[in-house]
């Protein structure tokens, strides 16, 4: 398991914490990425839910999950909306990660946010403590991606990513699936 590092304060409203969520809200305070796994199929469940997705069961368990991963999407958020308490925290990157193990997570990207990551920038799981001992999923850049200034520049991204089309399929589950069909003739 590996140990999550606590990359600050969390600010912002507090996160609405429902029974079926606790565990994974105490177990970011604590450090720790955990979601919830099928007893059924072993398929890994986010978002959380009392039913699996891909098979209907009902029983999970716990597990310690991926760290690690690569930015799919990226946005500065610039205009605060909902709670003012946000106010003082844009501008902010809000992302889409894909963990090495598969299933995608969405989190806050502590970095200039100027300069959001492009698509495939390497990222670390960490977590922003709560009063309350709970603790909020953000993402920091990869040692080697803090300390080279270019990762941010268009020039050094792949230009196939460029193209929107690419991006809409690249790595997506659903249009890699052969049960989903061609992906250029639709659903």
């Amino acid at each position: 398991m590996s140990r999550l590092r606590q990359a600050g304060i969390h600010r912002g409203p507090a996160p609405v914490v429902h029974p079926e969520t606790e565990r994974f809200w105490r177990g970011l305070g604590q450090g720790r990425l955990q979601l919830q796994r099928c007893t059924t199929c072993g398929t890994v469940r986010f978002p959380l839910g009392p039913v699996c997705w891909k098979c209907g069961g009902f029983g999970h368990e716990w597990a310690d999950v991926a760290t690690t991963g690569t930015v799919s999407a990226a946005v500065t958020v610039r205009r605060a909306t909902g709670d003012p308490v946000w106010a003082d925290e844009v501008p902010l990157v809000s992302a889409q990660v894909d963990m090495d193990d598969g299933h995608r997570l969405p989190g806050r990207v502590l970095c200039d946010p100027d300069a959001p990551p492009p698509h495939g920038t390497p990222v670390e799981a960490a977590y922003l403590a709560t009063d309350d001992g709970y603790g909020v999923l953000c993402f920091l850049l990869r040692a080697a991606e803090r300390a080279d200034p270019a990762h941010n520049d268009p020039a050094h991204d792949d230009p196939a990513h460029d193209d929107p089309a690419h991006d809409a399929a690249d790595d997506d589950p659903v249009h890699d699936d052969p049960a989903h069909g061609d992906p250029e003739e639709g659903p």
